[in-house]
């Protein structure tokens, strides 16, 4: 090639030249000024070039060709591929003329038109790009692996398979795969309804520390065929991204996450769709602001690692499988609309179906209109070595626990956070259907609708009393009060509770004077008594005050913190009727306070009558005893003459 090369460079060469020469004695039969002849015109030309002293056209023409033949072996038609010893122009003719197994390395960035694969091929760029400009990959049961590249597909929605694979950018039929290693794979769809990655059976997507983004497809990121299984993809080091597209995983994947970043976001469905994931080894993984749910797994299984699934229309993590979160793992739910996307959706933030373990590590449920966990059924462990926080959840839909809602079986910690969530109908944090395990209420929470310490679990919206149904909420506002603490020994096929406060109330009792309501004695004021206990206050009343007598005892309801706009209920005790009244409260519903009334003594005149009819009574006397004595002494001397006789 080169040859004929420089043969087409010499005649263009000769014929320019020629041209030259006619042009410039043209010139010079126009300028009469310039008019010399050749042999003037050649001596001058030597004093300046010496080697023209020969053919002067001839040294012209060589040193021409000369000139070009150097450009040439300077910028040659250079190959952008190699396969070992032997050079392409195009990526394309190296893939056709690669055999199976070879590797090509590429030499410069590089386009295709396409890559359609039936033999197993290695690409390794070296660092160059592969623009694809017309086509994707079509991957025919063999392997395909890029090492050291950047990998473009913008807007290519087809594979080189037009008869059938026409709405893809990749397609692999069974048992192929495709690898990248230290490589940068980006796929925009430009919203197209196209799908990015369609694997048909028993394929892998391997990356290793590589990144993949995948954006702006209609349709899925990674989708299946719903075959026989063995569908996986296996993510270590590396990034793996899927934006904008209607889902990141569909379909049963085994998904590897190892020591890696993913982000399934903004996705118009669901994040994923039933795959199983493992997520390891200081992973970072979120499924984030999709339409639907976060993160649907078969089974999820988190270790050492990072996972959100947050702001989503649906629930946020959904596993229908086992559920292991381990090791100083964080998992975020947070914030989702846990809204009811299909037929088989329950809105939970956390949803749950099968055997679950909880343990080292941190889970905060926090903000999601939905329940905070929902329990399909099976059993949910939750360690004390977790430090799970259920908070602010509102089981809008649903309509029963707002915390948690337990149709299995349940085990809670102590240091569990599970307060201030909310339910429509019952259970605002705790609803059970199942059988569930729980510890009392932690000693610092505050209750966030009116900032008073919460103290105990309470019933609220079910309750069974003398084999009655109750179904009020708690509540302590207005007259119609319900504040009935949890009975553990009663067992309730279902169970719904709040973490909550009784009503603390005071009864206090004034001694004042009647008419001036002068204070006589220092009030009496009882230590706080809890909503519904009895309360005897007979011991303050009618007290002894030097000075007065009493008068009444009036008790006036005076309401309390919670309650307003209540009639003032009022009950005298006058003296006539005191014995007859005692101050027990046996429901105690309202802060009483007791008014005892009191007068003052008067002083009264001295009444002589009664000391002269004291008077006569002593004379009285004094004249019984002398006339006993001299009755005596008459009888005395009778008997003396009666003797002598």
């Amino acid at each position: 090639m080169k040859g004929k090369l420089t043969a087409f460079l010499l005649s263009g060469t000769l014929v320019v030249s020629g041209i030259s020469q006619i042009v410039l004695a043209d010139d010079q039969i126009k300028d009469p000024v310039i008019e010399k002849n050749d042999e003037e015109i050649l001596q001058e030309e030597t004093k300046v070039n010496p080697k023209l002293e020969e053919d002067p056209q001839k040294q012209v023409d060589e040193e021409t060709l000369e000139k070009e033949v150097m450009l040439l072996e300077e910028d040659p038609i250079e190959a952008v591929c190699k396969i070992e010893d032997t050079e392409y122009e195009t990526l394309d003719e190296a893939v056709l003329a690669a055999e199976d197994g070879q590797t090509i390395l590429l030499l410069k960035n590089v386009n295709t038109e396409g890559l359609n694969l039936n033999k197993n091929l290695i690409i390794d760029g070296q660092g160059h790009t592969i623009t694809f400009t017309k086509y994707g990959i079509a991957l025919w049961g063999k392997s395909l692996t890029f090492n050291n590249a950047v990998l473009t597909m913008n807007n290519i929605g087809s594979t080189p398979y037009t008869a059938e694979w026409n709405w893809m950018t990749i397609c692999a039929s069974k048992n192929s795969s495709l690898t990248l290693n230290n490589t940068t794979m980006t796929l925009d769809g430009g919203n197209a309804n196209k799908h990015a990655i369609y694997f048909c059976s028993n394929n892998k997507l391997n990356l290793n520390n590589s990144n993949l983004t995948i954006q702006n497809y209609g349709q899925d990121a990674l989708e299946w065929d719903g075959g026989d299984g063995g569908y996986n993809v296996n993510i270590i080091n590396s990034t793996f991204t899927s934006n904008h597209c209607r889902s990141g995983f569909t379909g049963t994947f085994y998904a590897t996450i190892d020591n890696s970043i993913v982000n399934v976001i903004n996705s118009l469905g669901n994040g994923s769709n039933g795959s199983n994931f493992d997520i390891k080894n200081n992973s970072n993984v979120k499924f984030d602001g999709n339409g639907s749910h976060g993160l649907s797994a078969s089974t999820l299984f988190i270790n050492d690692s990072y996972v959100s699934g947050s702001n989503n229309g649906a629930n946020g993590i959904h596993v229908t499988g086992t559920l292991n979160i381990d090791n100083e793992s964080t998992v975020d739910i947070k914030n989702n609309k846990c809204s009811i996307c299909s037929k088989w959706t329950i809105p939970g933030a956390l949803y749950i179906a099968g055997e679950s373990k909880i343990q080292n590590c941190t889970l905060n449920i926090t903000g999601n209109n939905g329940s905070g966990i929902y329990q399909k059924g099976n059993t949910l462990t939750i360690e004390s070595s977790a430090n799970v926080t259920i908070m602010h959840n509102f089981a809008e839909k649903l309509g029963y626990g707002g915390g948690i809602n337990i149709n299995g079986s349940a085990i809670l910690p102590s240091n569990i956070q599970l307060y201030n969530n909310h339910a429509p109908i019952a259970g605002d944090d705790i609803y059970s259907t199942g059988k569930i395990t729980f510890d009392s209420v932690g000693s610092n929470w505050i209750l966030d609708d009116c900032t008073d310490t919460i103290d105990d679990w309470y019933y609220d919206g079910y309750n069974v009393m003398d084999q009655k149904e109750v179904l009020t909420r708690w509540n302590v506002d207005g007259n119609e009060k319900y504040i009935e603490h949890y009975d553990s020994s009663r067992e309730n096929q279902i169970l719904a509770l709040k973490a909550a406060h009784t009503l603390n109330y005071t009864v206090k009792v004034n001694y004042l004077e009647m008419g001036t309501n002068k204070v006589l004695k220092d009030s009496y004021s009882s230590n706080p008594i809890e909503y519904g206990l009895e309360f005897d206050a007979t011991s303050y009343d009618k007290i002894k005050i030097d000075g007065y007598t009493y008068v009444k005892t009036e008790v006036k309801s005076l309401g309390s913190d919670y309650s307003h706009d209540q009639q003032i209920a009022q009950m005298s005790l006058d003296e006539e009727k005191a014995e007859e009244n005692s101050l027990i409260f046996d429901f105690i519903d309202e802060n009483k306070e007791i008014n005892v009334y009191y007068k003052k003594v008067e002083e009264t005149k001295k009444d002589n009558s009664k000391k002269k009819t004291n008077t006569s009574v002593q004379t009285n006397a004094k004249l019984y005893i002398s006339t006993a004595i001299s009755a005596l002494s008459l009888s005395g001397i009778l008997a003396i003459l009666k003797k002598r006789k």
